[in-house]
């Protein structure tokens, strides 16, 4: 996925929704990161947990939609 690309990433919602133990902890939306498939953002992560982050693209106009989960551990 790349803007101007086969699958144009500037079609495309691409946000990641956070948990922290389980628990809502956001919705971020990502940007292009300037690299084929890699999109980014910027979050502070100030308490200690258990994080699970669900990073979706989806494309309005057909429905087509990725989806991946990453978990990770943010120690005091």
């Amino acid at each position: 996925m790349e803007p101007g690309g086969l699958w144009d990433a500037e079609r495309y919602e691409v946000r990641a929704m956070l948990k922290r133990d389980g628990e809502p902890a956001g919705e971020f939306p990502l940007a292009y990161a300037g690299s084929i498939s890699q999109f980014e953002a910027v979050l502070r992560i100030e308490q200690p947990g258990i994080y699970e982050a669900i990073v979706y693209a989806y494309d309005h106009r057909n429905g087509n939609t990725g989806v991946d989960r990453a978990t990770f551990i943010v120690a005091e």
